[in-house]
């Protein structure tokens, strides 16, 4: 982790830093948040232009007063917004005009923006964040550090005023919608209770959702209750770091906890329970992560490239520095209008222009295997011999890519290991070398086309393992939309 970073601005694009992992020793206030990249922009709408379409924190400043604090999923869309909506509104016009310079803080995931603006809006108070400041709208999760089996509860910061100091404070949060959601999720990785003990076992502990519960311990002996409060007290810490925005730490925690009841064959369908919570709060952090859709539309993005590139080079030590991914997903309802999708990414982002979409004109393909096999001898039909076209001076260029579509430096397709050697002995039955990546779901994990086909699973936010999840995901949608149009009756009758 970096240490206090000291910044001298500059005009304009005052400065940016592009470190994957990213602590402000000022901001930490308890909480650790990884940021993919920190800037510092001059508050006029011209500026805009600089600021990245991805998740994150802005803060607004005057001077060396912070006087407001914003979080969104497209930091550059709602910075632009506050720009228009000064036209009109009292409040966004003091904003802007009161504001010279706006620090962005991107950050890998909605969840981790939210832990992140809650924690900056509770320390400095900023003057416009009035929402927060006079406790109408934002809400604080409490817990009571005191009791043997603490419940979390939410509540109105007028509420919290003469609150003792062990009570546990986290917040704010936006709404109780967003309060809620939060913990819901949280809960269904981590049991924990919302009630003081009591004589009977609650509605939640029957669904696995309040374990141990402070309902079940009228009838414990001394060593069971202590071993109770003892795991309830530890589902609490594990809490109270993923609200702190270490996540990664209470993941580490509980991959060694399944790996332990894995080892045990009495304790294996608890390891089963365990790694679905898991999958199920990884999704969820992972959920509109920082390098989504609109950071890949119109816009290179190298770094996620180069950093595929260098996930793969351990399999593939020869692979080519990556301009064009292309990737393959078929689409039917019992082999019926089938359909296939090529979706494409140049140079790090989303090249719709490349799109294509088949048709499965056999009549006999009775797995998806065969439809794919179908697909690469018709789209290498297409194949130019040059990798990347010209541009500029050809006066042909547009009837050239029409009928000739660059090869591909990674052909992914949405599968597993079958659906990778049914690609891989096209390919090799067509002569055509070219490496071959698979796509799994539950989790998401990669195939990689060698002989052994072994499989990896990056981490959440690495750029280039998302990259691959967004194209799939396109594949997915532009085929299901081709196959929905073909079952469509009024478009069978057209033809």
């Amino acid at each position: 982790m970096c240490g206090i970073v000291r910044r001298r601005l500059k005009p304009v694009l005052l400065q940016s830093h592009s470190t994957p992992y990213f602590t402000f020793a000022s901001y930490s206030h308890n909480l650790i948040v990884k940021i993919i990249r920190t800037m510092i922009l001059r508050a006029t709408r011209q500026a805009m232009k600089d600021a990245p379409s991805t998740i994150g924190v802005y803060v607004f400043w005057s001077g060396k007063e912070r006087v407001y604090v914003g979080k969104s999923v497209n930091v550059k869309a709602r910075l632009i917004s506050h720009f228009e909506a000064a036209k009109l509104d009292n409040k966004e016009r003091a904003i802007i005009e009161s504001a010279d310079k706006i620090e962005i803080l991107t950050a890998p995931s909605e969840f981790a923006a939210l832990v992140l603006e809650a924690s900056l809006i509770k320390k400095y108070l900023p003057k416009y964040n009035r929402a927060a400041r006079d406790d109408k709208s934002y809400l604080y999760i409490t817990i009571n550090s005191k009791a043997d089996f603490p419940p979390i509860r939410m509540n109105r910061a007028r509420d919290l005023r003469e609150a003792p100091k062990h009570i546990r404070v986290i917040g704010p949060f936006p709404s109780q919608k967003v309060a809620e959601e939060i913990l819901r999720e949280i809960r269904r990785v981590i049991p924990f209770a919302t009630h003081d003990i009591q004589k009977k076992p609650c509605f939640y502990y029957k669904i696995g959702l309040c374990r141990p519960c402070p309902g079940t311990l009228a009838h414990l002996s001394s060593k069971d209750f202590l071993a109770a409060k003892k795991q309830y007290r530890a589902n609490i810490r594990k809490i109270i770091s993923i609200l702190s925005g270490k996540t990664d730490k209470v993941l580490t925690e509980l991959r060694k906890e399944l790996r332990k009841s894995a080892s045990n064959p009495n304790t294996f369908e608890e390891a089963i329970t365990l790694r679905d919570r898991i999958l199920r709060f990884e999704h969820f952090l992972s959920q509109k992560t920082g390098l989504e859709h609109e950071n890949f539309v119109g816009r290179r993005s190298e770094p996620a490239m180069v950093s595929l590139r260098a996930l793969l080079q351990k399999f593939l030590p020869d692979i080519p520095e990556i301009h064009r991914l292309e990737c393959y997903d078929v689409s039917n309802l019992s082999q019926k209008n089938a359909t296939c999708a090529m979706t494409v990414m140049t140079d790090g982002a989303i090249d719709k222009k490349q799109y294509r979409k088949f048709r499965i004109k056999s009549t006999t393909a009775q797995s998806d295997f065969e439809m794919l096999r179908e697909v690469m001898e018709r789209r290498f039909k297409h194949a130019s011999n040059h990798k990347h076209q010209a541009s500029g001076k050809d006066t042909n260029s547009s009837l050239a890519i029409k009928h000739h579509w660059p090869n591909p430096d990674i052909l992914i397709v949405d599968g597993g290991k079958p659906q990778v050697r049914a690609i891989l002995s096209a390919l090799n039955k067509l002569q055509i070398n070219i490496p071959v990546i698979g796509i799994a779901k539950a989790p998401d994990r990669l195939i990689i086309g060698t002989p052994d086909l072994p499989m990896i699973r990056p981490p959440l936010n690495h750029p280039g393992f998302n990259a691959i999840r967004l194209l799939r995901d396109e594949a997915h949608r532009f085929s299901k939309k081709y196959h929905l149009l073909l079952r469509n009756p009024l478009h069978k009758r057209k033809e």
